[in-house]
């Protein structure tokens, strides 16, 4: 009989504890923040407003019963926000061009400054959470609406699944947006690169062999007095040196036939070479010239004024003037065009 008594009243205890434990956690779960404590986390979030101290608010406010009320402050600035974000959907709608869509995307932007405006006053309100996500996604600020969401799924647990998908979704446009981005770089450092060759192009450029034609067309080939060598050079060779001057060479010639001199013998070179847009400016100075088989000697002196083609392939003379001795032998040149031969 003892050992049954003893039985009931441990069983008594084991009840008598568990009932206990039960009212501790109703206790607890039912427990209410105080207004302080809400109110402190309230002021640290608008002091320093960060998804840790907005989660904390949210986390108090949810706790509370009944639900604290949303101030006239927030509902000013949430209403604002409403009114921006549907003034630009409708402009985003009958925008035209770019220039219209980029002026309709702006009055999100204004939107989304009132809605957190609204949550620093009420940061624990769903709604403008929600609507704050939406004129985020709007805009195309993505990871801004993600945050937004999340914190909207802490203030709506029961509307968790929507709000999931549509942070896939914004996942989604995300990875699409930086796609398009990317493209979208690449299309313009082509274009850039395309314009950086079409300026190289169109700029002058002097440097190069450049030759004759006869007047069928054909390449013409190295003559001395009556003989031709057959040979196709070059009437002159334009470099640039080491200082970013334009110099000016004859090619190598084969050596002359009795009577007549190499350059080197009569002294060729050539200066006061200067350049103003396409205008090439240059003096041709020798001891010693052959006008029209009649050698001359002295100071031998041909200055040329010669014009650049657009594309840069043909070089055309526009003014000649040589000189022996100080007279002008006029006619004793005659024009020219010369071109770029490809080797």
């Amino acid at each position: 009989m003892f050992f049954f008594a003893v039985i009931l009243a441990s069983a008594c205890v084991a009840q008598s504890q568990s009932t206990n434990a039960v009212e501790i956690l109703n206790q607890s779960t039912n427990s209410q923040p105080s207004g302080a404590d809400f109110q402190q986390a309230v002021t640290a979030y608008q002091q320093s407003p960060s998804e840790a101290t907005a989660e904390k608010v949210i986390k108090l406010a949810h706790a509370m019963n009944p639900p604290p009320a949303i101030p006239e402050e927030a509902r000013e600035h949430f209403v604002m926000a409403t009114t921006f974000a549907e003034k630009a959907k409708d402009d985003t709608e009958k925008a035209k061009d770019d220039s219209d869509l980029k002026q309709a995307i702006s009055g999100f932007a204004r939107a989304i400054e009132q809605y957190k405006a609204a949550l620093l006053a009420a940061p624990w309100w769903a709604d403008a959470y929600k609507r704050l996500a939406i004129a985020q996604k709007a805009a195309a600020h993505y990871d801004d609406a993600i945050a937004s969401l999340n914190l909207y799924l802490l203030t709506q647990p029961a509307d968790a699944r929507d709000a999931q998908d549509e942070i896939y979704k914004l996942k989604a446009l995300k990875q699409a947006a930086e796609q398009e981005a990317k493209v979208e770089v690449q299309k313009k450092a082509e274009e850039a690169q395309k314009e950086a060759e079409r300026q190289k192009a169109s700029e002058p450029r002097f440097e190069g062999a450049w030759y004759a034609k006869d007047a069928n067309g054909h390449w013409s080939t190295f003559w001395i007095g009556s003989r031709d060598y057959g040979l196709i050079l070059p009437k002159f060779i334009i470099r640039r040196d080491s200082s970013g001057q334009l110099t000016i060479t004859r090619p190598n010639e084969p050596a002359p036939p009795p009577g007549f001199l190499n350059d080197d013998d009569r002294n060729v070179r050539y200066d006061n070479i200067r350049v103003d847009g396409r205008i090439l400016n240059f003096r041709y100075i020798c001891d010693t010239v052959y006008n029209n088989g009649t050698r001359s000697t002295g100071d031998n002196v041909i200055t040329y004024i010669c014009r650049l083609s657009e594309d840069n392939n043909q070089l055309t003379s526009i003014e000649i003037h040589c000189y022996n001795n100080g007279r002008e032998l006029p006619g004793s040149i005659n024009p020219f065009t010369l071109f770029r031969k490809d080797d």
